[in-house]
């Protein structure tokens, strides 16, 4: 705020002086802000791969799937846009790991009951290498499913195993969950 206090008195001074010389300082200024903000804000866009993660989930949900999330540390960020869907109480629950490095073991601890109660199993990896870099839930479940729908939302990804090879059809539920996603098949 100061310096564009100061950069205004200056120019409103100039103008005063001479309003040719202002002129061009403002024209100038003003031209340099305009080549200097696309470089400035190129980088920055909405990322809204949590949010479209999870109405992914919602739009193709059947009551009996079973969820599990990979994140480590970062849960919040899709439990977050996950709480807030709209008729939560029908999508699946969410099974996470509360190791810090996913072993063997806990892979199969954790799926074999989840894969023997659920026909469908969806795996959301958010940040996965945090939690599971040898990528060994994925590993268990495509030896054990069928991997029918998968998508991935820059590094994270979301998977859809089944004990058949059909694809996912749209759930007909109240609530607009598959208008923001994506949903052609792996």
């Amino acid at each position: 705020p100061a310096l564009a206090l100061l950069l205004a008195g200056s120019l409103a001074a100039l103008w005063q002086w001479r309003k040719a010389v202002g002129a061009l300082a403002c024209i100038a200024i003003l031209a340099l802000t305009v080549w200097v903000l696309p470089g400035y804000f190129g980088g920055r866009h909405l990322r809204d791969d949590f949010q479209t993660m999870t109405r992914a989930v919602a739009a193709y949900a059947e009551p009996d799937d079973a969820l599990v999330l990979v994140s480590g540390d970062r849960f919040p960020l899709f439990q977050f846009r996950y709480a807030v869907l709209p008729n939560r109480a029908q999508l699946p629950d969410v099974t996470t790991l509360s190791v810090v490095k996913v072993t063997p073991q806990d892979a199969e601890r954790v799926l074999s009951p989840l894969a023997a109660s659920h026909k469908r199993v969806w795996l959301a990896e958010v940040e996965k290498n945090i939690q599971d870099p040898d990528s060994l839930l994925a590993g268990w479940l495509d030896k054990n499913r069928h991997a029918v729908w998968r998508e991935g939302y820059g590094y994270n990804r979301l998977s859809l195993y089944s004990v058949d090879d059909e694809p996912p059809n749209v759930a007909h539920r109240t609530g607009d969950y598959s208008q923001s996603a994506d949903m052609g098949q792996a």
